[in-house]
């Protein structure tokens, strides 16, 4: 019989535990800025569905009214939308410029709608 001089040892190497640790830091990271791409995307979201009610909840508001021009600006939470009702020809057209917060800058968007008086 043959016997080894040296002992069978078990267990990990000390380069394998730093691959290991490398790996699972690499994705940690990538899950971590995975989960804030997909937090900003939601409150984007969130803002733009305030500013879509704001648009339509006006537009709702403008339709039950006497046909007559007006101004006017409304805001939900940091969502601010600057609006001009003018008529012309048996039509109201509606021009909202809405001022969505995205990130450090802001997003402008303008929505145009009309309806018969």
């Amino acid at each position: 019989m043959h016997r080894s001089l040296s002992p069978r040892r078990t267990g990990f190497t000390l380069i394998e535990i730093i691959v290991t640790i490398t790996l699972l830091a690499v994705g940690l990271a990538a899950l971590v800025s995975t989960s804030a791409a997909i937090a900003r995307v939601q409150g984007a979201g969130e803002r733009r569905e305030r500013a879509a009610n704001l648009v339509d909840a006006r537009f709702e508001r403008l339709r039950a009214a006497p046909c007559a021009a007006s101004v006017g600006a409304d805001s939900d939470h940091a969502v601010v939308a600057r609006w001009t009702a003018a008529v012309s020809a048996g039509t109201r057209r509606l021009d909202d410029d809405i001022t969505v917060p995205d990130g450090p800058a802001e997003r402008h968007e303008l929505v145009r709608s009309a309806t018969p008086c």
